[in-house]
This record gives structure tokens, C-alpha cells and sequence, in this order.
């Protein structure tokens, strides 16, 4: 059997596979939040990797939007589709983000995400961190994107555009002050398509679709 980026919260055994006298377990990229046992993986041979319980990740309530189980009571759109909900969905600031390990699915950023939901920004925002707030605009960019913020405190930001193969293509570093700033960057390089921007700073991590 092979899993590769799933969800469990809350069960008595999240993943459970007990018949240790046969079968082979590989499973990676997934998260695991609130169990009332161990996590048991005795088969005759077992391949875990890249998953909350391993050594040097984690999983805490913090890292999801919602962890409200009724919404998978909701009802169908009414063209028949599922709804849309939030439960086990990351945050933008969850430490699952960009975790994983490349396994064959498509994924966004440096690396893929831990869990059943990849984590995306699919138009343009205007979040707010700590003090402050941040703008990216226009979206979709012709010859430049400016990037408007109002910061609590001098801060490092990194700056990154990704293909939607997960290849970083573009990587800036700019200095910022506490109070307003303001620069552009220029994307007259950029083919036409999508692509994915990541912002980091002390106080902001912001993930997004650029479209061109």
C-alpha cells in the first residue's frame, strides 16, 4: 500500500496497520493531528518519510484553517460538485508548507506541501502581518509588479517567482524600513502563463498565483 499526502485528525488510530505478517507500507507527505493512539505501522516492511511524526516536522492545531469536522456534512453545490470548505486546510503562516518531498503530484513553491490540501493564493491579496500590510499589484503584470507595504519594523524580505513545474526562475532580496515602502519589480522577462510568488520576511510569508 502506498500513501502519499493525507490527513488524519482525531481518530483512535489516525493511520493504523496492524497485520505485521505481510504487505509493504510506503507512506509520505502526510499529516497527522490528535490521536488517541500511537500511530501504528507494523508491516513486513514500512517506508515512512516526510510525514508530521518524523523527526524534524511537526503538526499543531495552528498550521490549519479549520478543524470544524461538520463541514463535511455541507451540501453540494448545485451543480452537483462537492462544497467548498476550510477544514484541514493550511494557513499561510503553517509549518507544513513547502515540507514534503516531490512524489509525483503537482505542487506549488520549492517543495511540496504536508497533508491532502496544497496550500495556494489563487489572486491577489491584501493580507496584514503584525502592524502592517502588504499589496502586490496589478495581477495580471505586464512589464512590472509593485509591491506596496506599510511595516511595523525594518525587515529583510526574499522575494521569489516559481514556474508552475516548482523551478525558481527569479530570486530578490530587498531591504525594508518600519513605516511605508514601495518598489517595483521587473517582470518584462516573464512569458505568458502562470506562475507562483513567495514573499518572506520576518513578520509576512505571503504565497500567491502571478499571472501574466
Amino acid at each position: 500500500m502506498t500513501i502519499y499526502n493525507c490527513s488524519s485528525y482525531n481518530n483512535g488510530y489516525n493511520y493504523g496497520f496492524t497485520n505485521n505478517t505481510y504487505g509493504t507500507l510506503i507512506i509520505k507527505n502526510s499529516a497527522s493531528l490528535t490521536t488517541a493512539k500511537s500511530n501504528s505501522f507494523n508491516c513486513k516492511s514500512v517506508t515512512q518519510a516526510f510525514n508530521t511524526w518524523n523527526s524534524g516536522f511537526s503538526c499543531v492545531t495552528a498550521d490549519f484553517v479549520s478543524l470544524d469536522k461538520a463541514q463535511m456534512l455541507n451540501d453540494r453545490k448545485s451543480d452537483g460538485s462537492l462544497p467548498e470548505i476550510t477544514l484541514l486546510h493550511l494557513t499561510s503562516t503553517s509549518g507544513m508548507i513547502d515540507k514534503g518531498t516531490n512524489v509525483g503530484f503537482p505542487f506549488l513553491g520549492v517543495a511540496p506541501d504536508l497533508g491532502a490540501f496544497e496550500y495556494s493564493i489563487t489572486n491577489a491579496i491584501q493580507p496584514t502581518f503584525s502592524n502592517g500590510s502588504l499589496k502586490i499589484y496589478p495581477n495580471p503584470v505586464n512589464e512590472k509588479a509593485i509591491i506596496s507595504l506599510d511595516a511595523s519594523s525594518n525587515d529583510a524580505l526574499t522575494i521569489q517567482f516559481y514556474d508552475m513545474t516548482g523551478r525558481m526562475i527569479f530570486n530578490l532580496k530587498e531591504t525594508i524600513t518600519a513605516g511605508k515602502n514601495e518598489f517595483e519589480i521587473n517582470t518584462e522577462f516573464l512569458s505568458k502563463g502562470n506562475y507562483i510568488c513567495k514573499i518572506q520576511g520576518k513578520e509576512v510569508y505571503l504565497r500567491f498565483k502571478l499571472t501574466k
